[in-house]
Formats: structure tokens, sequence, C-alpha cells
């Protein structure tokens, strides 16, 4: 029985020495490719290093150009904001001013004398006689004579 015993013992340990053989394989593959993949990584890296240094330094440019641009217009829309402002000032100035000049004694003077004289004809067209009735023409004789004009309408005369 001890025999039997011994052999596997054996067995299984080759098949653990044989499991290790096969780790340190596997190991030393996975080393073989990092370093083959490191380097393909690096000639992948210097050659977009290499094509992308000008497009880069464009888009860099065009950056920069643009930030240069947005601060001209910021600029350009603070002054015509000024401008803004100050033409608004200026025409709330010169609305007060008609309004103070609107409002003097001689406008207003003017406009009671206007208010007055519409009365006053007002006034006078209403007080008159009632208007004058029109009176049609006698009916014409029965011979072809010339038409006669129609009567004269008297019209009151005012006071």
């Amino acid at each position: 029985m001890r025999y039997f015993m011994d052999s596997w013992i054996t067995v299984f340990l080759g098949l653990i020495a044989l499991g290790s053989v096969v780790q340190v394989a596997f190991l030393v593959a996975v080393a073989v490719l990092g370093l083959r993949t490191m380097r393909v990584a690096g000639e992948i890296r210097t050659r977009a290093e290499s094509e992308l240094r000008d497009p880069i330094a464009h888009v860099t440019e065009a950056a920069r150009n643009v930030k240069e641009i947005s601060a001209i217009v910021a600029g350009e829309a603070r002054a015509v904001q000024g401008t803004a402002q100050h033409a608004a000032d200026e025409v709330r100035e010169v609305k007060d001013s008609v309004v103070r000049a609107a409002r003097t004694p001689w406008v207003e003077l003017s406009a009671f004398a206007k208010g007055v004289a519409c009365a006053v004809t007002t006034f006078r067209a209403t007080s008159s006689a009632a208007p004058p009735v029109y009176e049609p023409p006698a009916p014409a004789a029965e011979t072809f004579a010339a038409p006669q004009a129609p009567s004269a309408v008297r019209w009151p005369r005012r006071a």
C-alpha cells in the first residue's frame, strides 16, 4: 500500500511542477507581449506627436485669435452701450426742456384765448335764429316758357 501512496504523491508533485512551468511560460509570454506593445505604442506616440504638432499649433493660434476678437467685440459693445445711454440721457433732457417750455404762462394764456374764441364762435352759431327754410319754386306753367330762378333765400344777419 505504501508503494501505491508513493506513486500518487509523485504524480501530484509532478502536476504541481508542470503547473509552475506553465505559469512561468505564461508570465514570460505576457512580458514579451508587453514589451512589444510598449514599443509599438511608443512608435505610434512619436508619429502622432510629429503629425499633430502643426494642427495643434494652428488650433492654439485660432483659439488665441478668437479670444482677442471676443475682447474687441466686448469693448465695442461697451462703447455702444455707453453711447446709447448718453443718447437716451440727451433725449430725456430735451424732453424735459420741451415740457418746461410748454408749461410757460404764455403758452397757457394762448391756449386759454383759443378756447375762449372757439366758445364765442360756437355760442354765436347756436344762438342765432333758426336756419332758413328752402322754398321750392312755383310749378311751371303749361306753356313752354323759360324756367324761372328760384326765389332768393334770405339769411338773417348776425348782430
